[in-house]
């Protein structure tokens, strides 16, 4: 019904609206120039931000970013494709994070912040969602403690495996510190830690794979988590029906756990 989500469509206007909707319900507060959304302007699409202020007098001022795309590609030859891992799967874990602290917050603010136009032609240009923010920031890049970004969640890189990767700790001694205790409480699957440099250095060149770059280049401490590109890629084939639902429920709680440290840690991320 949303015909794919690709950017400046009826469809990817209805997955904003219902992301909205959703931050509402549950009582996230709207943060962008226009009420949730951020327009791209002059290009096409807007990103959607919500806010949950700190409950410290001053902390409140300091700023965790969680994140996800959900924009996709629209049609593959011909049929939708509707994105279920990329990336439905990850916009759910962090609306369901979201309202999570909505109702218990941490000392610093946490934004919840839908991506547009993440997906060619517009990746890795000025306007993606995420470009066109760091350009444009609606709170000031200097007191953003992290962001994380959260891109393919909620399947295998191949039948049977159950690991996820968790990127560009290394970033940050305190968002390493806030990683370590988090991926040691993970029992029911497997948590990794790699750097960013084992997925973008390839035998291709360099490559930066998602919404993380824009921030990384501006020397704001990020964390990538994603599951990996596995064969349902951009294909007819990525579908609610591949995803492993009791997988991605873990993934959120251990998202909750994540960010519950970074918006209470003693010491501020550089």
């Amino acid at each position: 019904s949303m015909q794919g989500r690709r950017v400046g469509t009826a469809g990817g206007m209805a997955a904003r609206a219902y992301i909205i909707a959703q931050l509402q319900a549950c009582g996230v507060r709207p943060a962008g120039t226009s009420g949730f959304e951020q327009p791209l302007t002059p290009f096409v699409g807007a990103n959607v931000l919500g806010r949950i202020e700190g409950t410290d007098a001053v902390l409140k001022n300091r700023v965790v970013i969680l994140s996800a795309h959900y924009d996709h590609i629209g049609e593959c030859g011909g049929q939708i494709c509707n994105g279920a891992n990329d990336n439905a799967a990850a916009v759910a874990a962090i609306i369901g994070v979201g309202c999570a602290f909505a109702s218990a917050p941490t000392p610093r603010s946490i934004e919840i912040i839908s991506w547009d136009a993440e997906e060619p032609p517009t990746f890795l240009t000025n306007a993606m969602g995420s470009q066109f923010y760091v350009m444009q920031p609606v709170f000031p890049l200097a007191q953003v403690d992290v962001a994380v970004v959260v891109d393919l969640f909620g399947t295998n890189l191949w039948p049977g495996y159950q690991g996820t990767f968790l990127l560009g700790a290394e970033t940050s001694d305190a968002v390493a510190a806030a990683v370590a205790p988090t991926i040691a409480r993970v029992t029911q699957f497997e948590p990794m830690r790699a750097a960013l440099t084992m997925g973008e250095e390839t035998a291709y060149g360099h490559q930066a794979w998602s919404d993380y770059d824009a921030f990384r280049n501006r020397n704001i401490p990020v964390l990538f988590l994603s599951d990996g590109q596995n064969r349902r890629y951009h294909r007819v084939t990525d579908e609610v029906s591949a995803l492993d639902l009791n997988k991605l429920g873990l993934q959120a709680n251990m998202l909750v756990d994540l960010l519950w440290r970074l918006g209470n840690a003693q010491q501020t991320p550089v």
